[in-house]
């Protein structure tokens, strides 16, 4: 069991290579789950900082664009869970709510590589599949049917 530093001076925004800083705009409660579920995010905890983050989300006031830093953080983690169709919606919504054109596009191309992934990963019965299916299907039908047929000579003997 992972032990999580949750004290207040564990809550400091820390730098995460790559990303954007947490807005300092972000509402009180919203910023606050926000740097919690960084701080699960960077110990290991996914499904704790995903918790987090979803929260955060739903304290932000209604009408407010959603911040990129939580949505691509969220939309990150949703990934490495496999929770593919949550982050394809999580960026579709991300990108409704943005006002500002470059904020949109910047997300189109990410949104796009999410729905070809949730589409590969929801397409699980593809033809080659199918056919290896059928083929292990036949032959443990057939080894059922072979060991039935033994138990049934056997109990025959005992007779």
């Amino acid at each position: 069991m992972k032990v999580v530093d949750v004290s207040s001076d564990s809550l400091a925004v820390t730098s995460m290579p790559g990303y954007r800083e947490l807005s300092e705009m972000l509402p009180g409660d919203a910023a606050e789950r926000s740097r919690l579920a960084q701080r699960f995010e960077q110990q290991g905890l996914h499904h704790e900082a995903v918790a987090e983050y979803e929260a955060a989300l739903a304290d932000l006031p209604p009408g407010m664009p959603l911040p990129g830093f939580v949505c691509g953080r969220l939309a990150t983690l949703y990934r490495r869970i496999a929770r593919y169709e949550d982050e394809v919606a999580l960026l579709e919504r991300y990108r409704d709510s943005q006002i500002a054109d470059e904020a949109r596009t910047r997300y189109n191309a990410r949104l796009s590589k999410a729905r070809a992934i949730a589409d590969t990963k929801r397409r699980s019965d593809c033809g080659a599949l199918a056919s290896v299916r059928a083929l292990k299907d036949r032959r443990s039908s057939a080894a059922v049917a072979r060991a039935r047929a033994i138990v049934e000579a056997r109990l025959a003997q005992g007779d």
